[in-house]
C-alpha cells in the first residue's frame, strides 16, 4: 500500500473518531428516554409455543408394526409360512396353499 493510500485512510478514521467524539444532536437523542426504559425494564419474553414433537415411542410401533406386517406378507407370498399359517393365507389373501413339505408342527418333518 502506498504512503499516500496510507494517509488518505488515516484521515478517514480520524473524521470518524472525531464525529464520534462530539456530543449528539437532537435528532441523534429523539427516542432515547423510550429505549432506556425499554432496556431497563429487561427483556420482553418471547410468546410460548408448545413444540410439535412426535412420539418417539408411537412411531417406533408403527414401524415395527409394517415390518412386521410387511415380513409376514412376503413370507405368506413366498410359501414359508408354517403350514397352520399358510392355509389362513391362502384363504384370506390368495397366498400359495401348503403344501406337504411345511411341518405343523415345528422340527418335526410331516414326511
Amino acid at each position: 500500500m502506498n504512503r499516500r493510500r496510507q494517509l488518505e485512510q488515516q484521515a478517514a478514521v480520524d473524521e470518524v473518531l472525531s464525529a464520534a467524539r462530539r456530543p449528539a444532536t437532537p435528532d441523534e437523542l429523539r427516542g432515547l428516554d423510550a429505549a432506556l426504559a425499554q432496556f431497563r425494564t429487561g427483556p420482553t419474553p418471547a410468546p410460548h409455543r408448545p413444540r410439535r414433537r412426535r412420539a418417539p415411542k408411537a412411531i417406533g410401533a408403527a414401524l415395527g408394526l409394517a415390518v412386521l406386517v410387511g415380513g409376514t406378507a412376503a413370507a405368506a407370498a413366498a410359501g414359508a409360512l408354517p403350514a397352520g399359517l399358510q392355509r389362513p393365507a391362502h384363504d384370506l389373501f390368495r397366498a400359495p396353499a401348503p403344501s406337504s413339505r411345511h411341518s405343523p408342527v415345528p422340527g418335526r418333518s410331516s414326511a
